[in-house]
């Protein structure tokens, strides 16, 4: 996994977060392992479901779901490193995501806006 963040200005930013298969492999298989151990299929026994169906029917969306659940997490560990004050939510621009068979190669722009601390002057 890279992250980068590029300023635009003084106070917009975007963070690219590029993710390779390595990044999420053992967590998807771990998953589908378990929806092995418990799954429940016609014409077979609990637990005795070839890997192939549960791949076939469950890992696309457990993919989805690591890779999210690895972007969230990396995400908010990169903006409490780096001290990074923002004002609302980073705006999601998904740029690239090829999904072919057993790969996945993504980039992620986040776009912010980074909070400015302003001095208000007061006259009394």
């Amino acid at each position: 996994m890279n992250i980068s963040k590029t300023d635009l200005d003084a106070l917009n930013a975007v963070v690219t977060i590029t993710l390779d298969r390595k990044d999420y492999e053992k967590r998807v298989d771990s998953v589908l392992g378990d929806y092995k151990k418990n799954a429940n299929i016609p014409g077979f026994r609990k637990g005795h479901v070839p890997m192939g169906m549960i791949k076939k029917q469950y890992e696309k969306a457990v993919i989805a779901d690591e890779v999210n659940k690895l972007l969230r997490d990396n995400l908010e560990k990169y903006i409490q490193e780096e001290k990074i004050e923002l004002l609302g939510n980073p705006l999601l621009k998904l740029q690239m995501v090829h999904l072919t068979g057993m790969r996945i190669n993504s980039i992620l722009n986040l776009n912010w806006v980074l909070r400015h601390n302003l001095k208000s002057s007061s006259t009394s």
